[in-house]
């Protein structure tokens, strides 16, 4: 067990966040709100961020109680540019010398203010390095995923595209437990949280004894009301990015045949990407174009109306680590259909959703189940309302306070005062 001080000074902890913004979602969300709630545990938090996220960030402090209010310093690359870019290799190295940089603040800040534990949050990927353990405190890393990996099988009817970034993403895994910076990082961390098993093969092994599986995401439980009923006839929503690997070349193809049996059935698509076209030329190949609505992106109130106005959402990701749209459906009492892979698979139960086995399945077989599944659950509202009534208390109790408790299970912090 790994202990802080014991002294009556309060616990400090340094968060490496490099996204982290109050504004948005997906990792500068986590980044955020494990900064809120590492202070609400009881440490005095310093959040090591991007300057890109200052504004959004200097514009909610004031609006926390001082209790609870982290402290943020800004490092920043390439002389402030915005990393954000389609170019993976751009993102990459910018992300890489952030590191750096990060590390050369954090020693600094160390002299100054003696943390007791230093924790990197985000990026969350597995294959991106922290350099934090070099101040010889207790260091937490993650939690990281990214090694989750699309079935083979399941690629057959991805674009040229995808079948090269799938390759390439595929290699890079395989030489994590190889790569001598990582493996200095994973050396030097005292705990090693991943998102899902998946990732634990790419943990070397003399340092799987550290691992600790965790998702980073959460909710709040008590959501926001947002007043939207379900519409009259049955509606399922696919939310997220147009990108290859989210599977919707197999979830229009299982919509297409669900439509067979339910005239009345639409699909929304919420959400935008290079994708987007090639899915709307299926939809239209199919004949189901004039029952497909594409919004495009939507902002967070606008999604939250639209999981709680559609009967299903279907969520057929290959590879998402983690899957903030099962949770965020599921707490507005809509149920998700997904694939048993990835973080969508592993973080849903089986009692509050549907999970497509996807093992030693073929393309077609996965579109058959995910259309029966659609098609029972439409037709049976009564089994529906019962699915969507557990989907909605098993969120209740995936909050953001529960993550990141069960992370620090193994750290006691004191208060000013006294333990």
């Amino acid at each position: 067990m790994l202990k802080l001080r014991a002294d009556t000074q309060q616990s400090k902890v340094l968060l490496s966040a490099f996204a982290c913004s109050p504004c948005l979602g997906s990792e500068a969300g986590v980044g955020w709100r494990w900064a809120l709630e590492i202070a609400k545990l009881g440490y005095e938090v310093t959040v090591l961020t991007s300057g890109v996220y200052r504004g959004e960030i200097e514009l909610c402090l004031d609006k926390l109680p001082e209790l609870n209010q982290p402290k943020f310093t800004y490092v920043d690359a390439f002389g402030g540019a915005n990393y954000q870019s389609s170019n993976r290799v751009w993102q990459y190295v910018y992300l890489y010398l952030w590191q750096f940089l990060a590390v050369w603040r954090a020693l600094k800040l160390h002299k100054e203010i003696r943390f007791d534990l230093v924790h990197h949050i985000t990026f969350g990927g597995i294959r991106y390095p922290s350099f934090l353990g070099a101040l010889g405190i207790p260091f937490i890393v993650g939690p990281l995923g990214g090694g989750e990996c699309a079935p083979k099988q399941l690629r057959k009817s991805y674009p040229l595209r995808g079948k090269i970034v799938d390759a390439v993403r595929d290699l890079w895994n395989a030489l994590v437990p190889f790569d001598p910076i990582l493996r200095l990082q994973f050396s030097q961390a005292s705990l090693i949280l991943i998102k899902t098993p998946d990732n634990i093969a790419l943990v070397p092994k003399f340092a799987r004894w550290k691992v600790q599986q965790l998702f980073e995401i959460g909710i709040d439980q008590v959501p926001k009301p947002v007043g939207a009923t379900k519409t009259k006839n049955p509606t399922v929503l696919f939310a997220g990015r147009c990108q290859f690997w989210k599977g919707m070349h197999l979830g229009i193809g299982a919509i297409a045949q669900a439509m067979i049996a339910l005239p009345d059935l639409t699909l929304t698509i919420a959400g935008d990407g290079p994708e987007r076209e090639l899915w709307e030329r299926q939809a239209s190949v199919l004949g189901i174009a004039h029952r497909v609505t594409w919004l495009g992106w939507q902002p967070k109130d606008a999604l939250d109306a639209l999981y709680q106005s559609h009967h299903l959402v279907l969520f057929p990701s290959l590879h998402d680590s983690s899957g903030n749209v099962v949770l965020e459906a599921s707490i507005r009492g809509t149920p998700v259909v997904c694939l048993d892979c990835g973080g969508p698979g592993a973080l849903l139960p089986s009692t509050a959703g549907v999970k497509i086995p996807v093992q030693s399945r073929t393309e077609n077989e996965v579109v058959d189940m995910m259309a029966a599944a659609i098609k029972h659950y439409l037709s049976a509202p009564a089994e529906l309302e019962k699915l969507a009534k557990t989907a909605e208390e098993w969120a209740r109790e995936q909050t953001w306070a529960s993550r990141v408790v069960a992370a620090y299970a193994d750290f006691t912090p004191t208060r000013n005062g006294g333990a």
